[in-house]
């Protein structure tokens, strides 16, 4: 996973209070994910029509993107995230937030899943691509102080 604190070079290093009052210097406590209706009321003020992560941001200062995990669709097609994506995110955050990233499955798997139709071990040729890995830290450029 890449870690990036979004605007972190504006935050003055303060201790977290944790269980029992014990400072937590570096834990941060968040989902994977924020985009759940079903929060309403809990965390969000409606079930649709407001910026999820917005309100999110108001209750937790970390979160997991894993949306971008799910970028091998083929051997000919990869998907990354796009830069105005991640400035969206960004814009809709505090500078004390702090974004946990999934390296693409792209990036990570060794082979094709079974279930996309492939019926031998088929290798993944991004597998660990230096190049497709820089792409995806540009993409993620928005995000980094």
């Amino acid at each position: 996973m890449v870690l990036v604190n979004a605007r972190a070079a504006e935050v003055p290093d303060r201790p977290r209070m944790g269980y029992d009052g014990v400072v937590m210097a570096s834990l941060r406590i968040g989902t994977c994910s924020w985009k759940y209706p079903s929060w309403k009321g809990h965390v969000y003020s409606r079930a649709s029509g407001i910026d999820y992560l917005e309100e999110y941001a108001r209750q937790y200062d970390t979160v997991e993107i894993d949306q971008w995990f799910w970028s091998l669709f083929g051997e000919s097609k990869v998907s990354l995230p796009k830069p105005e994506t991640a400035a969206g995110y960004v814009d809709s955050v505090g500078s004390d937030f702090t974004f946990t990233v999934k390296v693409p499955n792209s990036i990570t798997l060794t082979h094709f899943y079974k279930s996309a139709g492939y019926r031998d071990d088929r290798p993944n040729p991004y597998f660990l691509s230096v190049s497709l890995f820089e792409d995806f830290l540009a993409a993620l450029g928005p995000m980094v102080p």
